[in-house]
C-alpha cells in the first residue's frame, strides 16, 4: 500500500539491480511511458467513445527510487485533459460541460482510469496463466454486483475469473501494444503494475522469462508462414471465392491465393454471404493469427468477414496490403 493512495491510486514501475535510484536509459523510459499511454488510452476508448476522438492527457507523476509512474488524482481528475496542459477557467466549464453531453454522468475521470488499469493487470494475469481461447469459451459466466465475469478453470485447477467486458476489450487488442512495457524488462530489471480499488489492491509482476508471453513468438521461418503479408488484426480487401458455407459452425471457406481459408461472419451467421458462395467476390475482412492462443502468432490466418460482395469475372481488383 506504500505507493497507492487515494491521490495515487495507480502505478507502473520497474526495479531490480539495472534500475537502482530510479535511473533508466532516457529511451527506455520514453518507450515505456508512450506505451503505458498506449494501452490505456485503448482501455478508455472501449469504456466510451468520447475518448477515441478527443485529444486528452493522462496525469502521471514520476517518482523517485525505483522508476516509477504513478496515475494521480487532482481536481481535474473528472474532465479530459488536452495536449497542452494550460487551462483557463472558461476551458474547464467547457470541458466539464462537454463530458456532460456526452453522457458521463457520474462516472469521474478517476474511475475510468481505475477501470482501465484494473484491464490491463487482469490481461497480464492471463498471458502469465497462458489461458486459452477455448478454456475462455468453456468458462462459467457469474453476475455479481451487476458485472458479467467469466470463471476460468485450467488443466491444473488454477481458477482465474475475468470481467466479460474485458474478454471482449482483449480481442481488439492490437497485438503489438504491449511490446513498449516488456521491452525494457531484463534479468535484473523486472516491471510491475497496481491499480488500488477501494482498500484492496490489484498486482501483477513480469520478469525477464515471462517478457516472451507478451511478445509474438514465431520459431518457423517466414517461409512457413503462409500468406506472411496479411498481417494479425489488418483490415484488408481480397478477391477470391467463397468455396463453402456450414451453418453449424458458422464459418465459411475463401479461396484466396491457392488457399483455401477458414473464415467466420463479424456479425450474424454466414446466411449473410449466401449471395456470394461459390462466386468469385470481394471480401472485407480483418485478419485473426490468434485463434488458437494468444500467446502464440497462427501459420494460417484467419478470416473475419465484414461483408462480401460478388464480381464479374471479367472484372479485375487490386488488392489492398
Amino acid at each position: 500500500m506504500k505507493n497507492l493512495t487515494k491521490e495515487n491510486f495507480a502505478y507502473i514501475k520497474y526495479y531490480g539491480e539495472r534500475t537502482k535510484d530510479g535511473v533508466i536509459d532516457l529511451a527506455a523510459a520514453a518507450n515505456a511511458l508512450s506505451g503505458f499511454n498506449d494501452i490505456i488510452k485503448f482501455f478508455n476508448s472501449k469504456q466510451h467513445s468520447y475518448f477515441i476522438d478527443n485529444p486528452y492527457e493522462i496525469p502521471v507523476k514520476i517518482k523517485e527510487g525505483s522508476w516509477i509512474a504513478t496515475i494521480v488524482d487532482n481536481p481535474f481528475s473528472s474532465l479530459l485533459l488536452t495536449s497542452g496542459g494550460i487551462f483557463s477557467a472558461s476551458y474547464l466549464k467547457k470541458a466539464g460541460e462537454k463530458i456532460a453531453e456526452n453522457d458521463f454522468k457520474d462516472v469521474s475521470f478517476k474511475k475510468i482510469l481505475t477501470k482501465s488499469m484494473n484491464a490491463f493487470v487482469d490481461f497480464i494475469k492471463l498471458k502469465k496463466l497462458g489461458v486459452s481461447n477455448e478454456e475462455i469459451e468453456k468458462g462459467k459466466k457469474l453476475t455479481r454486483n451487476g458485472i458479467v465475469y467469466t470463471l476460468i478453470t485450467l488443466p491444473n485447477g488454477t481458477k482465474i475469473e475475468i470481467d466479460n467486458e474485458f474478454l471482449d476489450w482483449y480481442k481488439k487488442m492490437p497485438p503489438a501494444i504491449v511490446h513498449k512495457i516488456v521491452n525494457p524488462i531484463e534479468k535484473e530489471r523486472l516491471f510491475e503494475i497496481a491499480v488500488l480499488n477501494d482498500d484492496k489492491i490489484n498486482k501483477e509482476t513480469i520478469d525477464e522469462k515471462e517478457k516472451s508471453f507478451f511478445i509474438p513468438i514465431v520459431n518457423e521461418s517466414e517461409e512457413d508462414i503462409l500468406l506472411p503479408h496479411l498481417q494479425h488484426n489488418h483490415r484488408y480487401r481480397l478477391e477470391g471465392t467463397l468455396t463453402r458455407g456450414n451453418q453449424s459452425s458458422n464459418s465459411l471457406g475463401f479461396k484466396y491465393s491457392g488457399h483455401i481459408l477458414n473464415c467466420y461472419p463479424e456479425t450474424g451467421d454466414v446466411s449473410r454471404f449466401k449471395d456470394s458462395l461459390f462466386k468469385k467476390c470481394i471480401v472485407d475482412c480483418h485478419v485473426n493469427r490468434n485463434m488458437k492462443t494468444s500467446l502464440k502468432m497462427d501459420k494460417r490466418p484467419t478470416l473475419i468477414l465484414k461483408s462480401s460482395t460478388p464480381i464479374d469475372e471479367d472484372f479485375q481488383f487490386n488488392i489492398d496490403f
